[in-house]
């Protein structure tokens, strides 16, 4: 789940619709400023009927978890654990979500579902195009709903996107899906 500029309100929708029991991971990467510790765990986990935990490296995904990425690094996933990794030193445009998504299309294949929410500029749509070619499902906000419709509209743009919803609609949809296919592959 990637967000930026106005991420809070929409993470918070999401979370507070996220039914325990699901099976799923969520994996929760954020625009951060690197110097400035992040809350963010703290602020869902009032919202959250499951457990919030920051990411430490090394950590490995489990089920019915919200992970929020740390202040500072970005995010990959190997192996079925978080790598974080120091941001790049070169200069310009830092794109953490796409990071993760890429990472994920690369480890989970079919099984990664990426969902954009609200933000700024283009970031998750190349880790988008990722997933989609690894036969994943991706998500994007509505526009109307996001305070900042930048990332989703860019997102939708690419003619990949598998749904367009408000935030407490996508878990709803993403365990649908998952349903779905465990149904179908069973």
């Amino acid at each position: 789940i990637g967000a930026s500029a106005g991420g809070l309100e929409a993470l918070r929708d999401f979370v507070q619709a996220v039914s325990p029991g699901s099976g799923m991971c969520y994996v929760v990467v954020q625009h951060l400023a690197p110097d400035h510790p992040s809350i963010m765990d703290q602020l869902l986990a009032s919202h959250s009927k499951i457990p919030v935990v920051k990411i430490e490296n090394g950590l490995r995904l489990e089920p019915d978890k919200v992970f929020v990425i740390p202040a500072g690094p970005e995010l990959t996933i190997s192996n079925g654990c978080f790598r974080l990794h120091e941001k790049p030193v070169e200069r310009g445009l830092r794109t953490p979500i796409d990071r993760l998504f890429h990472s994920m299309a690369e480890q989970v294949g079919r099984r990664a579902y990426c969902v954009v929410l609200s933000g700024t500029g283009s970031d998750g749509t190349a880790g988008l195009r990722a997933v989609k070619a690894a036969g994943g499902v991706a998500i994007a906000q509505g526009a109307r709903s996001a305070k900042f419709s930048g990332m989703p509209e860019n997102a939708a743009a690419t003619g990949l996107v598998d749904f367009v919803l408000k935030p407490s609609q996508i878990p709803i949809r993403l365990q649908e899906i998952e349903a779905h296919r465990s149904f179908v592959e069973n």
